[in-house]
């Protein structure tokens, strides 16, 4: 697949334990990349994975649906130009998609919660401590609002 030149780009839907080599092969192929979350099992592979595919201009991007949801993009942009300062707690509950759906998983989803550095914490006591890499995900990008990690 990574020869066929009829082919652009790639989604890399494997255990996260591949994930790095593959985005690697794919980027050193000319291939464009999307990868599924989690990216990678660490940030030195996150970061090797980025630099090719810098090196071999293509495009890599991590199945984060979230991020681009209007109401992070909107807080994002309001952290960035300093109107509500620097965020030392977020809160998060995204849509009302999950208030019928009969999955303990997904019901357990309903509770509020509050992350604290990428941790979910019940906002409640009884409320039970769930979670996903999405908002985990959205909640790094507005603590660090922009910022890349250093090397």
């Amino acid at each position: 697949m990574l020869e066929d030149p009829g082919i652009n780009t790639v989604d890399i839907t494997t255990p996260t334990l591949l994930h790095a080599p593959m985005c690697v092969a794919a980027a050193r192929a000319g291939k464009n990349i999307h990868c599924e979350k989690p990216f990678c099992l660490g940030l030195q592979e996150g970061l090797a994975a980025c630099k090719e595919a810098e090196k071999h201009g293509v495009v890599l991007m991590v199945g984060e649906s979230y991020m681009f949801m209007t109401s992070i993009m909107n807080a994002r942009a309001l952290i960035e130009v300093g109107e509500i300062g620097k965020p030392q707690q977020i809160r998060q509950r995204f849509g009302t998609w999950v208030e019928n759906v009969p999955v303990p998983w997904i019901q357990a989803a309903r509770s509020p919660m509050t992350t604290v550095a990428g941790a979910w914490i019940p906002s409640e006591p009884s409320a039970p401590a769930s979670g996903g890499c999405s908002t985990i995900a959205c909640t790094s990008s507005l603590l660090r609002s922009g910022r890349v990690p250093d090397e």
